[in-house]
């Protein structure tokens, strides 16, 4: 997991190289297709209700379809 850098105005920002480490982390397989999943909560309690997992299941389930 990534973490974001939190600017003044409220919005999160991550590092390009962040991504790229991400996507490419299997060496061996560097063109291969593949999607970044993201997923927020806004509360501790939205998290601790499963939303977070929720999503996560949600994006999953559509990146697979999509191939």
């Amino acid at each position: 997991m990534i973490q974001p850098e939190h600017i003044p105005t409220g919005h999160r920002r991550y590092r390009v190289i962040e991504l790229q480490k991400l996507m490419y982390e299997n060496e061996d397989l560097p063109s291969a297709p593949g999607w970044i999943l993201y997923a927020r909560v806004s509360t501790q309690k939205q998290e601790e209700e499963g939303n977070l997992d929720r999503q996560m299941r949600r994006l999953s389930a559509y990146a697979a379809k999509q191939g």
